[in-house]
Parts: structure tokens; sequence; C-alpha cells
């Protein structure tokens, strides 16, 4: 269950602080925890380089990813941000430090997730828009005014 995070009444000043600091608290919280992520992360592929194994740095890589989202939300802070942060700091910082085999695994690798990802919401998408247009309530003619 959702529990509120001001219980102030809307409207007041104190309603006002509760929501800023909320804010304030889910947006840098997120944005700091990617870029300490991303340091751990930068710390983790210097050792693993020096193994010469591409596996291991794309499994630090996808645990980094997938570990600091879900991490971020349990201390709730914002997860997104987050991630778009360990992103921009891999970028910039971690990306050179990755063995040429690495790079290359690790653009294959992210290439067929984001395929995956991108089939299967349009699958979903699919069926669900097929049970909104197989359903009684919306008349046939709505669909032959779009045409």
């Amino acid at each position: 269950a959702a529990t509120k995070q001001c219980l102030s009444e809307p409207g007041s000043v104190d309603y006002m602080g509760c929501v800023t600091w909320y804010f304030i608290r889910i947006a840098v919280g997120g944005s700091c925890m990617g870029l300490l992520a991303g340091y751990l992360v930068r710390l983790w592929i210097f050792w693993a380089r020096q193994l010469h194994e591409a596996r291991l740095e794309i499994a630090v890589v996808l645990v980094a990813i997938y570990g600091t989202f879900f991490l971020a939300e349990v201390l709730k802070v914002s997860g997104v941000l987050a991630t778009v942060f360990l992103g921009i700091f891999m970028t910039a910082r971690v990306t050179s430090l990755l063995t040429p085999e690495g790079r290359q695994v690790l653009h294959h690798v992210v290439e067929q997730i984001s395929y995956a990802c991108n089939q299967l919401i349009f699958f979903a998408a699919g069926i669900i828009s097929m049970r909104l247009i197989l359903q009684d309530s919306w008349p046939w003619s709505i669909w032959l005014e779009l045409a």
C-alpha cells in the first residue's frame, strides 16, 4: 500500500516545504546514487580489465545497471535518475577502460537486450489494443472515423 509522503494539508506552507524536500530527496538522491555507482563501476572495471575477461566486464556493467536501479528504489530515491546518471558517468569515464573486445561485446549485448525489450513492448501494446477493440462498449464507428 502506498503511503502519503506529506501529511499536512495541501496548500499550506508545511505542505509546500514537504513537497519541495521530497522532490530534492528523490532527484538529488537518485543523481548522487548514479554517480557513486558509476565511480564504483569504474574501480571494478579497472580491476576486471587486468584479467582480460570480456565476459566479466559485461557482467559488471549489467549488474551495475540493474543493481543501481533496484538499490535506488529500495533507498526511496529515483531509480531512473540513478540509472541515467550511471550511464552518463560510464560514457564519460568507464567506456574507455573497457578492453576493445569488451566494448564490442557490450555493444552487441545491449543491442540484443534493447531489441528484445522493443519487441516485448509492441507485443504488449498489441494485446492491449486487441482487448480494447473487442470490447462491446466501443462502437466500430470510432475505428471507421480514424481511417
